[in-house]
């Protein structure tokens, strides 16, 4: 039973942090991605 309780609140943990992190932005080239230089203060829109 106590390893179960471990087990939910770790796993909601997950649930819970995993959005904050995912919004990072992690840029990989200085002044925009190859081609796309000119839309570098674009923000980035997913769809």
């Amino acid at each position: 039973m106590n390893l179960k309780i471990k087990l939910i609140t770790a796993a909601m943990s997950c649930c819970f942090y995993a959005p904050i992190f995912a919004q990072q932005v992690i840029p990989l080239w200085q002044n925009g991605a190859p081609g796309f230089e000119k839309l570098r203060n674009e923000p980035e829109q997913a769809k």
